[in-house]
């Protein structure tokens, strides 16, 4: 006895989905929560050196880690980065606060827009 063959349409538009699905980044929970861990770290080696070049250098390594990042985060975070004033206290809180806020707005966009899933 032959066995029928099932045969099924294939929807281009199905396929399409899928392939841009399998395209897009993925930001997974574990290195976000490096990304948070580095940037404290980063902010640490800076209260104790003063030294906002290698900062700068820091906070420019740990944007590749995140998609697209380095090209459109960390500007944000070089903004962010003339927060700090040495002479007024509280400064280098807030400027880490604001690192990590924008961070978050970021991933967070980028999943709403489509651009980066997130897992």
């Amino acid at each position: 006895m032959m066995r029928t063959r099932r045969r099924f349409a294939v929807n281009v538009e199905s396929l399409e989905g899928k392939a841009l699905l399998s395209t897009l980044p993925i930001l997974t929970q574990h290195t976000y929560s490096q990304v948070l861990v580095q940037i404290d770290k980063a902010a640490g080696t800076y209260a104790k050196t003063h030294n906002p070049n290698m900062f700068d250098a820091a906070l420019a390594q740990i944007s590749y880690k995140i998609p697209y990042g380095h090209s459109q985060l960390y500007p944000t975070w070089q903004a962010d980065e003339a927060i700090y004033n040495p002479t007024v206290s509280g400064s280098g809180v807030q400027m880490v606060q604001q690192i990590k806020a924008d961070l978050r707005n970021y991933v967070l966009t980028a999943i709403a827009d489509g651009s980066m899933r997130f897992h």
